[in-house]
């Protein structure tokens, strides 16, 4: 019988006990399912574990943050990337790094980094001795094809009741803040001018009145 997750994570454990110093930091990474009892020992032990789902080599892009907070976009987000690690058949879309550690879920190695490397009061002084720091470069956004953007629109729209006609614009204007966070500010100096829906993250101002929306009232 194969050793179960937990067992196997609490040798790997022990091993980085005997090889490294009092503070080492250990990084347990698999290409299966996680069991809960595995990632709880992780993250009580100070260690990050990682569901890695590329089938290619690792990818050193440490470009996203760690995914932590209390709000509800995170506490979402941090569900979605739990379940991507304990799902035995989940299949990616957008992320191959799926992590627990100390200070949370995340799915970047930048936050896996953050999450061993910081104090216990989420202070990074410890990671910035390690950090090379680069120009800022331009933000890569994920890949989606037609039929996903078709599909989450889609899904949108059902989400905030839908049906025909008109949308609601308070109604996507809320959703959108519960998910991600997205605020929504509107300039009424400016409703009469034909101009597209402008986006500033995490904010955007709505500078027309477009047609078949429904501006809040």
């Amino acid at each position: 019988m194969a050793p179960s997750q937990s067992t196997t994570s609490k040798t790997f454990s022990s091993k980085i006990d005997q090889v490294a110093s009092l503070n080492g930091k250990g990084i347990f990474v698999s290409a299966s399912a996680f069991q809960s009892s595995a990632l709880n020992f992780a993250r009580n032990k100070g260690m990050a574990a990682v569901r890695y789902l590329d089938e290619g080599n690792f990818k050193w892009e440490l470009s996203r943050s760690l995914l932590a907070g209390t709000t509800t976009a995170s506490e979402r987000r941090s569900a979605a990337i739990r379940n991507a690690m304990i799902e035995q058949s989940y299949e990616p879309a957008l992320h191959s790094t799926y992590a627990t550690t100390p200070l949370g879920f995340t799915n970047s190695w930048s936050g896996i980094l953050q999450g061993l490397l910081a104090a216990p009061d989420g202070e990074n002084a410890r990671l910035e001795h390690v950090i090379q720091h680069r120009p800022a470069v331009r933000q890569r956004v994920a890949y989606l094809t037609e039929h996903q953007i078709e599909a989450k629109a889609n899904q949108v729209l059902q989400d905030i009741g839908y049906t025909c006609g008109r949308v609601n614009l308070s109604k996507l204007i809320d959703h959108e803040l519960k998910i991600s966070g997205l605020g929504v500010t509107f300039s009424q100096a400016s409703w009469t001018a034909p101009a597209p829906i402008d986006i500033f993250q995490p904010q955007s101002e709505v500078l027309s009145k477009a047609s078949g929306l429904t501006p809040p009232r």
